[in-house]
């Protein structure tokens, strides 16, 4: 039986609580060392937040609490396990408790075996949601303040940026591919060629489909910034002028409708889903197998393909379709209608031949 030393940190509270993942590992295997125990797991969430127990680390510990594999938890802080009563409480009760697996805090003195130790869990868990809530009130706050002032509110710079004294300055080259991507998706390119070129181009950041369809959405590049939900006026130098930014939602707009855009494919836009009626999208996949990188061209539904949020049918499930298997079907049944041109004037009524014209 293994004593489990869970470990998570945010992005945030490594910077300003100096929780680092090092000085917990360090902490909690001194801890375990103190009590006698050797045979230790280290399972680490590194950059989760602790507001959902959607964490890997955390998932593979609950996986090998339920089989058995865990006879002891221990955490640097209660709130490393998360940050909200409700999820804390159901670990402690519903993971941990039901199969018999003792839980310990290196820092806070609790024993979870007598009732005033519980207690005093519950308490350390509301107080753990207190904290989070006042950061995210505390973090809210402030980025309202900076907006309200037209100051990027933080995060990571957009691409075509760079983040000087406190201020969004454009970065000429990068702001020149900016302008590029808007240009070729008002041409009619899908997002994932309009990646592929950028990328070709930049090794700056990671580009996707995602990160262009991200890239033609935010007001940031026409000088705006948003606030609970409005664009306002931001105090940085637009790289795309409004006019170019909002014909691009026009076109989003257009494409989720069904208009598909240009490409190079056999049968861009002449597709539509057989399952809900949407139109099919193209879609490139690369696996490395052996050493060797395999790339897969295919066709898809894209109600499957798309983000959750964006699909208008989400219980589609036409599935994925290699293009050459597609376009070879469609080929060969062209090539039925010129061997017999009879079939394209097929009466459907009577069944019969309608006279051909020549």
């Amino acid at each position: 039986m293994t004593v489990a030393l869970y470990i998570r940190v945010s992005t945030d509270e490594q910077a300003e609580h100096g929780t680092s993942v090092d000085v917990q590992k360090e902490r909690l295997t001194a801890f375990a060392k103190s009590q006698g125990w050797s045979d230790i797991e280290l399972y680490i969430d590194d950059g989760f937040t602790g507001t959902n127990i959607d964490r890997p680390a955390l998932k593979r510990l609950i996986r090998h609490v339920e089989n058995g594999k865990i006879k002891t938890v221990i955490v640097y802080k209660l709130d490393r396990l998360g940050r909200k009563q409700k999820d804390v409480l159901h670990l402690l009760e519903d993971i941990f408790e039901k199969n018999n697996v003792a839980f310990k805090s290196a820092t806070e003195p609790f024993d979870t075996a007598t009732p005033l130790g519980k207690a005093m869990l519950g308490i350390l868990a509301v107080f753990a949601q207190l904290e989070r809530d006042m950061i995210v009130e505390r973090t809210t706050s402030g980025r309202r303040h900076r907006i309200s002032q037209g100051i990027w509110h933080g995060g990571r710079v957009p691409f075509g940026y760079d983040w000087i004294n406190g201020q969004l300055v454009v970065v000429p080259e990068d702001a020149r591919l900016v302008q590029e991507v808007y240009k070729r998706y008002l041409n009619g390119h899908s997002r994932l060629a309009i990646a592929e070129w950028i990328a070709s181009r930049s090794k700056a950041r990671s580009f996707d489909h995602a990160a262009i369809r991200d890239m033609l959405a935010r007001p940031v590049y026409m000088g705006k910034l948003i606030m609970a939900g409005e664009i306002v006026d931001g105090n940085h130098e637009k790289i795309i002028d409004e006019q170019t930014w909002y014909a691009a939602q026009m076109e989003t707009v257009r494409r989720a409708n069904g208009a598909s855009p240009v490409g190079e494919y056999l049968l861009t836009g002449l597709l539509e889903c057989g399952e809900c009626g949407a139109n099919i999208v193209h879609v490139k996949r690369k696996t490395n197998r052996g050493g060797k990188t395999y790339l897969y061209e295919l066709y898809a539904c894209r109600n499957q393909h798309v983000r959750a949020k964006d699909r208008t049918n989400p219980s589609c499930r036409l599935g994925y379709f290699r293009r050459s298997d597609i376009e070879e079907f469609v080929m060969n049944t062209i090539n039925q209608y010129k061997l017999d041109p009879h079939l394209l004037f097929v009466d459907t009524a009577n069944d019969k031949p309608d006279e051909i014209i020549n």
